[in-house]
């Protein structure tokens, strides 16, 4: 197994898949399309002005790192490593290039007290750990600052030649050429020689566009260099640069709020059951209305679950945000739809034929049959089964899948760092880091859930249990419910649904009245939702107690 990827001057230790949008018609920074190569002195005189020095003080150290201009008024994406001392009290300071100093002093240090007075303190807008990036804004001026533009990191191709630049090792604005050297979802892997200093400064194409931000090296190794790809950081920008944002707890993502956020999750959700009705067709022996219930639920009505199973295929959803994007009024209209999307998107899609697609930006990537896959709910990382029941981990910074302790498994769910799977033999198993640990003393014919830390299984004969990894088996190890033909589980808060169709609450412990057959149940933040066999959708609101429709 290869060595773990770090960043250029520390351990990258977090793990996610994650978000990013992919769009042409987006790019914060237009620049006038060139048909023919610049010469690499070309490139360096147009980008190096946009490219800024950070040095940045604070918790007992200095960190020196890069970061591109990608506004004229100032907005500079850079990486979060790069900054993070600053995030509990530290301070940045950025330098911006003179094209009229023919070289700078090999003594850094000497160099920046040299020119204290021209350190500007930009201001952070938004970090994610997930992407190690970071936004900063730049003092306002009176004219605007030098810029280079995105590239389509999705047209980049293995053996592309790319150029950086950066400060490796303290020798400001320095250019490095090399090429590409593998294209992965989640980073542009680069032989160009990039060094600590290189961090958060721009991979460029030959036509002086950024195609990736400059971000890890692989330990003990030569010429293993990665970039975060331009469409990742495109999205990251269009959702740092949001006025206003609220956190859903820890590990979870940051959601937009406010009118404009709301219309356009609505927008997307309608293209979403649009392109499922206009498909519906496709869908074969499953019923369109309940597909569409269950992609309406898990990916738009605050399920956490990233994981989408079913008849609906990545491609529709694909089509579901062009179309969105497409019906918009106007580009703030069209931003708005396209960070909708980034918060509801799924992160993996298992189809009815058992393929896998991850998600990077908004392009679903075909991984390859699997047998049983999870997302786990608190860090985004992604467990799948191939074809024969082995058990991989997806590292989403170089696109590897790496194998684990887990023999073959038939299902599987995760939640907060624990996997939990049932093994081939019945035996109920988690595996938490390296180490496999049997939960059950004999063999069960079962399905289960894991959210919120939570696990549930729930027997064929209709027993639920529940176990939590600190408390261990609720009930002693005796079910918490008996007759049970269906569940839904948000956390502690669980709902079942008995053989006779009725509804038990197992926060108030009783059963709910209805006055409508229900189909399917979906977990909700405030309750659950209900799928009635009319198919109209019911939410039981548990503080009011009462159904929504």
């Amino acid at each position: 197994m290869a060595s773990r990827p770090r960043p250029l001057d520390r351990v990258f230790a977090r793990r996610r898949l994650a978000l990013g949008l992919l769009t042409g018609a987006l790019l914060l920074v237009a620049a006038p399309a060139t048909t023919t190569a610049a010469s690499k002195a070309e490139i360096y005189a147009r980008c190096a002005p946009a490219t800024v020095l950070l040095i940045v003080t604070g918790g007992g150290g200095v960190q020196i790192g890069a970061g591109a201009i990608v506004e004229p008024s100032g907005l500079v994406v850079t990486n979060r490593h790069v900054i993070e001392a600053a995030e509990r009290g530290g301070r940045i300071a950025a330098f911006l290039y003179d094209p009229a100093e023919r070289t700078i002093d090999d003594d850094l240090r000497a160099w920046v007290q040299a020119h204290a007075k021209a350190a500007l303190q930009p201001v952070i807008l938004g970090t994610d750990p997930t992407l190690d990036l970071a936004l900063l804004r730049l003092p306002a001026r009176s004219k605007p600052y030098p810029t280079v533009a995105f590239g389509d990191s999705n047209q980049v191709v293995t053996g592309q030649d790319v150029l950086a630049i950066g400060h490796p090792q303290g020798l400001a604005w320095t250019l490095t050429a090399g090429t590409i050297s593998a294209v992965r979802p989640m980073a542009l892997q680069t032989d160009a020689a990039i060094n600590p200093g290189n961090s958060g400064g721009p991979l460029l194409d030959l036509e002086g566009k950024v195609v990736g931000i400059n971000t890890w090296i692989r330990k003990d190794a030569q010429a293993l260099g990665f970039a975060r790809p331009s469409a990742l950081v495109q999205a990251f920008v269009l959702r740092a640069r949001q006025p206003r944002q609220v956190a859903e707890g820890a590990g979870k993502q940051a959601i937009p709020v406010g009118p404009a956020a709301k219309s356009a999750r609505s927008a997307l959700t309608r293209a979403v059951m649009d392109t499922i009705v206009a498909r519906a067709g496709e869908l074969g022996a499953f019923d369109g209305r309940e597909a569409l219930f269950s992609v309406g639920g898990q990916i738009f009505i605050g399920a956490r679950e990233r994981l989408l199973e079913g008849p609906v295929r990545a491609a529709w959803l694909e089509e579901a945000v062009r179309r969105a994007h497409d019906q918009a009024q106007d580009a703030d209209a069209r931003r708005e739809v396209l960070i909708a999307a980034d918060t509801n998107l799924p992160r993996a899609v298992r189809e009815h034929d058992g393929r896998l697609f991850l998600r990077a930006g908004l392009r679903y990537h075909d991984v390859g049959p699997s047998r049983a896959a999870a997302v786990d709910d608190h860090d985004g990382g992604i467990i799948s089964a191939n074809a024969e029941g082995r058990v991989h981990r997806y590292d989403p910074e170089t696109g590897h899948w790496s194998p684990t302790a887990l023999g073959r498994i038939a299902a599987m769910a995760s939640s907060e760092g624990t996997v939990y799977a049932m093994v081939e033999t019945g035996y109920l198993v988690a595996l938490q880091g390296e180490e496999v640990r049997t939960l059950h003393d004999a063999p069960i014919r079962a399905t289960m859930a894991a959210t919120g830390g939570w696990l549930y299984v729930l027997r064929r004969d209709g027993k639920l249990f529940r176990r939590h990894p600190r408390t261990g088996w609720d009930q002693r190890g005796r079910p918490i419910a008996t007759g049970v033909a269906q569940y839904a589980a948000l956390g502690a808060a669980w709902y079942g649904l008995d053989s006779k169709g009725r509804l038990w609450s197992g926060q108030v412990r009783r059963y709910i009245e209805t006055r409508f057959k229900i189909r399917e149940l979906l977990p909700s933040d405030a309750g659950v939702f209900a799928l009635a066999e009319d198919f109209t959708v019911h939410h039981w609101d548990a503080a009011s107690e009462q159904w929504r429709n």
